[in-house]
């Protein structure tokens, strides 16, 4: 019996999620067919594009509206593939707005067909620090909703909302001591290195990389020797390599070392997201950065829990990483923040001692205590269709 599967990822964050479960899923059933939306991770493993994943990409609530139209066309090209090939399940990651928009009006499009498929959302949208009453309207538009996060279930289940915590798959990740980056990466104890980490999406890199990359500049007025790297996603390499000059020495790698150069790096200037969470399980003292359009921004101010914008201190309950937005995101203060700690050894010598603590609340609010990420999420999937 083949298996059909329909998988929608709008991002380079959700082509890798989607790759994990699609990768546990065939190993289950060999006879899987997957068509759909996704990158190159997805697309190694067998997925079939209805287009390509960078037309979901949008950044921020004025671009959503500013390409709502063309979003629209998209979902409907999606529904119009969905009914026409009937798969056995409809797998949403991430890119919360159009999936849950898609989930909606495709329970409509189904049920005016008299035919019906279970849609799954993995990464739950973050009620906790964006509208808690969000989570209501999430029953309308999914079947099951796979939470990474333990507590974010309650926030939904309240609501009737088929919630189930799936672990976040950074539990299960290697990561090399600070000695073997540093080696790695061919640093001497002498050395001082600088992570750049300007996000895995064109509009997040062309926001921030020009004001990183000046901040580099500045700081080399009088650390010459600084080691910056760059851990690069590949498919925005040529918007990355437009924006750095050879002269800027700055160190680019795969992003497959991303873990090493934040465990190696003394500190990072990084972007609001998912990386946060990552660098500081690697230990990575740093600053967090974000750049929106104006009516995200004035929306987020009067809806959003200023406190919990950066996923690693609300995850942890921790003030991990202080966070700089729109106006405040400028060269001149990223090298500040930059200098103030290279220069200060004894702020060092006390991320050291304050990161094991940190690590250990991050992993105890992101792990399930079942399988991995991947198992887990294949068992929630495929229960679905079993029921169905």
């Amino acid at each position: 019996m083949t298996l059909r599967v329909v998988m929608i990822a709008g991002e380079a964050s959700g082509d890798i999620l989607g790759a994990q479960v699609l990768s546990s899923l065939k190993s289950r059933q060999p006879n899987l067919t997957v068509t759909g939306i996704g990158g190159k991770s997805m697309q190694d493993l067998g997925l079939e594009p209805v287009f390509p994943m960078e037309h979901l990409t949008v950044l921020g609530l004025g671009e959503a509206l500013r390409s709502y139209r063309r979003l629209k066309k998209h979902a409907q090209q999606l529904m119009d593939h969905i009914v026409d090939t009937r798969p056995d399940v409809i797998i949403t990651i991430d890119n919360k707005g159009f999936s849950l928009r898609l989930g909606k009006a495709l329970k409509a499009k189904m049920a005016a067909k008299g035919w019906s498929a279970p849609i799954v959302h993995m990464v739950a949208p973050t009620v906790w620090a964006w509208g808690a009453w969000r989570a209501k309207a999430i029953v309308h538009s999914v079947d099951r909703l796979l939470c990474l996060f333990p507590f974010e279930v309650p926030y939904f289940t309240r609501h009737g909302v088929d919630a189930v915590a799936v672990g976040h798959p950074s539990v299960d990740d290697h990561r090399p001591s600070r000695a073997e980056a540093r080696r790695d990466l061919e640093l001497s104890p002498s050395d001082q290195a600088l992570a750049i980490l300007p996000g895995s999406r064109r509009r997040e890199i062309n926001a921030l990389l020009p004001f990183m990359r000046d901040a580099v500049r500045l700081i080399r007025g009088s650390h010459p020797q600084l080691k910056v790297f760059l851990p690069v996603v590949e498919s925005v390499r040529g918007d990355i390599d437009a924006l750095i000059d050879p002269q800027d020495d700055i160190i680019l790698t795969p992003q497959e070392q991303a873990k090493t150069v934040m465990s190696a790096s003394d500190f990072g200037l990084i972007c609001s997201g998912t990386v946060t969470l990552e660098a500081a399980l690697c230990g990575l003292p740093g600053h967090v950065y974000y750049k929106v359009d104006a009516l995200t921004y004035l929306m987020g101010r009067m809806l959003l829990d200023q406190s919990k914008i950066v996923l690693a201190n609300a995850v942890s309950g921790e003030p991990i990483y202080p966070l700089s937005l729109n106006r405040e995101v400028t060269a001149e203060a990223m090298a500040k923040a930059s200098l103030a700690h290279l220069e200060n050894a004894s702020d060092r010598h006390h991320t050291g001692q304050t990161s094991a603590a940190i690590k250990t609340a991050l992993i105890d609010a992101i792990k399930t205590g079942k399988g991995n990420f991947a198992e887990n999420s294949a068992d929630a999937i495929l229960s679905m269709i079993k029921s169905d």
